[in-house]
């Protein structure tokens, strides 16, 4: 329970002379018991280990005197499917823009939050003008109406620098794109991405989430870079 602010100023009159403190020490008290007091709360990490969340403070917990807390996209939710690459692939290819080396391998070593992942290696090609090219990792097989759903995804950037990443749906038989903004990869740590399929960042004319045939990540750059993509999830 959070001492009243008269119980705090007596503890500043006594504390220097009962338990030797000094006064800097008791000025930091009484600024932790104000903060508490106005109800500051601390955005809650993603992972308990290394994660950031690429839509920053969108997402932060309501704390524990709020009885109730918001969740992030990759959290647990109703998943409806999931990809968690814990043995495979799982039916997942890769394309490339022409002149750019890329490849999709499964990795034990690593994963989020079990080992598994899919790693993704690209090479740009060469550019003078410093133009950006690159891959797109992706699952074919039609999945058919997501209104009104999520997807979400973690990737960890193991080495390069951190390339141009979108998280992608495509839908119809003409391959409508929609995609949930530029996230840029935090090097060495889970980074969530996610995507609402309903109401997407960028969507070309007639895009359909009633008919989704593709889903992917476009990772673009100028330098050879290597990801890992673990967890995609449809919720």
């Amino acid at each position: 329970m959070t001492p009243s602010k008269a119980l705090v100023a007596a503890l500043l009159v006594t504390l220097p002379w009962t338990i030797g403190c000094d006064w800097t020490s008791l000025d930091a008290l009484g600024m932790a018991i104000e903060a508490e007091d106005a109800g500051a709360t601390d955005a809650t990490d993603l992972d308990a280990s290394r994660a950031t969340d690429a839509r920053d403070s969108s997402f932060m917990d309501a704390g524990p005197d709020q009885g109730t807390s918001i969740p992030t996209p990759c959290g647990p939710e109703k998943v409806v499917q999931e990809w968690a690459f814990d043995a495979s692939v799982e039916g997942w290819t890769i394309s490339a823009e022409t002149n750019v080396d890329a490849g999709l391998t499964w990795i034990s070593a690593t994963g989020n939050p079990s080992p598994g992942a899919l790693e993704v290696s690209v090479t740009p090609r060469e550019s003078d003008a410093g133009t950006t090219s690159g891959a797109w990792p992706q699952y074919d097989v039609t999945l058919g109406d997501l209104t009104n759903r999520t997807i979400s995804a973690w990737v960890w950037l193991e080495s390069g620098p951190s390339p141009e990443l979108k998280l992608f749906v495509q839908t119809g038989t003409q391959f409508v794109w929609a995609d949930n903004g530029t996230v840029r990869p935090s090097p060495n740590a889970w980074t969530c991405v996610s995507l609402p399929v309903s109401s997407p960042s960028y969507n070309q004319e007639d895009y359909d989430p009633t008919d989704v045939v593709r889903l992917g990540f476009q990772l673009f750059g100028t330098e050879p870079f290597r990801v890992y993509i673990d967890t995609v999830r449809i919720y």
